[in-house]
């Protein structure tokens, strides 16, 4: 993966956390902007209740920035 793809991923997940709340929602977004089979295999993998604190931590102490 390339450190480009790996940042625009990153992006991502951040955008998502902060607009979703449901974690299968959450998931399901970020599976399918993944940039790589692998990286599809390890969102797959996460923890429901993980994904649902990180929204909640993101949307609390995160910044949104333009």
């Amino acid at each position: 993966m390339q450190e480009h793809d790996l940042a625009m991923f990153q992006d991502k997940v951040l955008k998502t956390l902060w607009t979703q709340d449901d974690p299968e929602t959450i998931c399901n977004r970020l599976e399918a902007v993944s940039p790589s089979e692998p990286m599809k295999d390890y969102v797959r993998e996460m923890d429901q209740k993980m994904v649902e604190l990180a929204a909640e931590l993101v949307k609390r102490w995160g910044q949104k920035v333009e």
